[in-house]
């Protein structure tokens, strides 16, 4: 719904796109990632939605949990 303004943010809005979701649900455990935006420049977002009515901000323990390692 705010891709536009997600692509404007991580400054790529002139970059060719192909965007989805990706879900599995093998070996029992759901693992999903909200949003991957695969850029035309052979680099991939990685994007983890959050809802909050609230004002939310990411601190170290949140970031923790999603880093790559």
């Amino acid at each position: 719904m705010h891709l536009s303004e997600i692509q404007r943010a991580l400054g790529i809005s002139g970059v060719q796109t192909s965007n989805s979701s990706w879900i599995n649900t093998g070996d029992g455990n759901k693992r999903q990632i909200d949003l991957v935006i695969d850029r035309k420049d052979d680099v991939i977002n990685v994007c983890e939605m959050t809802f909050s009515i609230a004002p939310f901000a990411i601190d170290k323990k949140y970031q923790g949990c999603y880093e790559i390692k």
